[in-house]
């Protein structure tokens, strides 16, 4: 028996020994809230059990003796530190955590001696050992609940190491109570060093998780991760990517809240989703108190998210203060996760570009030819709905070509842009203009007679008649508008194109600058120019 005490006890000191030397390399790379308090634990476990191995004489010093029985008592006070760290307790609490500690210590000095096994002890002693006991006590317990119950929540790896080291802690204050009681003999000894290293195990397990244990139980949370990279392949736009990754976002962290946000913190998407009064909830980056996690309270942690493009995003997260450290392994993964965001975002930004490049004119941002039919047809089945008619403008600046002969064609697309940017500023936001190409701009209004639609096209002539700058120089540049107003539903696109084309041409002809309201003789001439017989012509406008 006495020779597997004597095993179990050296295997307890690699154990001991070996926490102390990881749980300090962990906090000297990561300096995680906490870590500095457990690494300080296991040193001093460590430590006295090295020492009074390297050398057992040290005991018979009744000074040393003490000193190390103090630095024992102060390792309860570490781990209450530790789990403080995560949710500071009561301003009551942590004094009393403190005087208990250091009552222990001092009534350790106040002591006549330390008795050795068997010897007679000195007064008081009795008192001292129940003074332990609670000392101990209180701050095991302390330790104990506090990590035990914070698992709630957690994601399982998580969870589980939290657990693990409650367990670990509640098994050395088993042992403070054996130690209490004076419980002593060959079997004591043998189950008291039994105990020593399974808890030594759980302490390894909940604090350096072994990674064929951690691969077992992170399962769920490997999962989401596969599930959110699949997401984010199938992501058509920013928010799409948001909507898809957030949720598996808070699966694999364990997060009460994430959100996607752009680079002036504008919030793209965010999960859960809830409405206050002014619509989006914005978000906190301080952290609320936790939604759903009882009383501890929240971190917010951002990630920042870069695409190739230059474009800045933000991750963010809310988690609980205890998943830094059980659960950096799950966080480094949301930091891959980050990266892969930023390839998405690059990848639909792009898409969006060469969607908006094949729908648009490059030089002026305006819709194009394909855009404008598209929109006309669709304004076209809501004739009658917001307003009774619709009109269609067909808009050609006059002798622009003289523009580019006299000046250059860095003044003539100046001319453009410039002309485009008057058009949007001149219309609704439920109008449409589009650039054909060249000098020719189009517009869709809607409209409850041809006298409005014949208003809007008086202003944007004069709007379009301002002088330019162009350096030092002042450019007027006028404009032809041609306008066809219909109140059917099915009139087909390409005719009231044509149509309004015809006008803009009688409106050339009568001297430029001029706005002209189709009429059938309009399109008499329009007839004429491509070659068509005027007979439909004629009948509309008999009739």
């Amino acid at each position: 028996m006495t020779h597997w005490t004597q095993v179990l006890s050296n295997v307890s000191l690699v154990e001991f020994v070996l926490l102390a030397a990881l749980t300090a390399l962990r906090w000297v790379r990561h300096r995680i809230a906490g870590a500095g308090w457990v690494a300080l634990s296991f040193a001093i476990l460590g430590g006295l059990s090295l020492t009074v191995k390297i050398d057992p004489t040290l005991v018979t010093h009744q000074f040393v003796a003490k000193s190390l029985v103090a630095l024992l008592l102060v390792m309860p006070y570490c781990l209450f530190r530790f789990a403080a760290s995560f949710h500071p307790p009561s301003r009551t609490v942590r004094t009393l955590a403190a005087a208990v500690t250091a009552g222990i210590v001092a009534f350790t000095f106040a002591l006549a001696y330390l008795p050795a096994p068997g010897a007679q002890p000195p007064p008081h002693f009795l008192v001292y050992r129940v003074a332990f006991a609670v000392a101990f006590g209180f701050l095991f317990t302390y330790v104990v609940i506090r990590l035990f119950t914070a698992g709630r929540g957690e994601p399982l790896i998580a969870s589980v190491r939290m657990r693990l080291l409650a367990v670990a802690v509640a098994g050395l204050e088993v042992q403070v109570v054996v130690v209490a009681f004076g419980l002593q003999g060959p079997t004591v000894e043998l189950v008291t060093q039994a105990v020593t290293v399974a808890m030594g195990i759980l302490f390894l397990m909940a604090l350096v998780l072994p990674s064929f244990v951690r691969v077992f139980l992170s399962r769920k949370e490997d999962l989401a991760f596969r599930r959110a990279i699949g997401e984010l392949v199938s992501a058509g736009d920013s928010r799409d990517v948001a909507e898809h990754l957030l949720p598996h976002v808070c699966a694999l962290v364990g997060a009460s809240e994430a959100a996607l946000l752009t680079g002036d913190g504008t919030v793209v998407a965010r999960y859960p989703v809830w409405l206050d009064s002014e619509g989006l909830a914005a978000w906190d980056a301080d952290g609320d108190k936790g939604r759903g996690r009882g009383d501890d309270d929240e971190q917010a942690r951002q990630i920042t998210v870069r695409a190739r493009s230059g474009a800045t995003h933000s991750l963010a997260v809310k988690i609980s203060p205890y998943m830094p450290y059980f659960g950096s392994d799950e966080l480094h993964k949301l930091d891959e996760l980050a990266s892969m965001v930023g390839l998405a975002i690059e990848r639909c930004e792009m898409a969006e570009q060469m969607a908006f490049q094949a729908s648009h004119d490059g030089l002026t941002g305006l819709a194009n030819r394909s855009l404008f039919m598209d929109q006309l047809q669709e304004s076209l089945r809501h004739v009658g709905r917001r307003r009774s008619a619709l009109a269609v403008m067909f808009i050609d600046l006059d002798r622009f070509k003289l523009v580019n002969d006299r000046a250059d064609h860095s003044a003539g697309d100046l001319v453009l842009r410039e002309m485009a940017n008057r058009l949007t500023a001149m219309t609704r936001g439920v109008d449409v203009v589009a650039r054909f190409g060249g000098d020719e701009f189009v517009a869709i209004a809607e409209v409850d007679h041809e006298a409005d639609a014949l208003d809007m096209a008086e202003r944007i002539r004069k709007g379009l008649s301002a002088p330019v700058e162009i350096g030092d120089a002042h450019l007027v540049v006028t404009a032809s508008l041609g306008v066809v107003v219909t109140e059917d539903r099915t009139a087909a696109p390409a005719m009231l194109l044509r149509d309004a084309d015809n006008a803009m041409y009688e409106a050339k002809r009568l001297g430029r600058d001029q706005v002209v309201l189709f009429r059938s003789n309009a399109r008499d001439v329009a007839n004429l120019k491509w070659g068509l017989s005027p007979t439909r012509a004629s009948r509309l406008s008999a009739s």
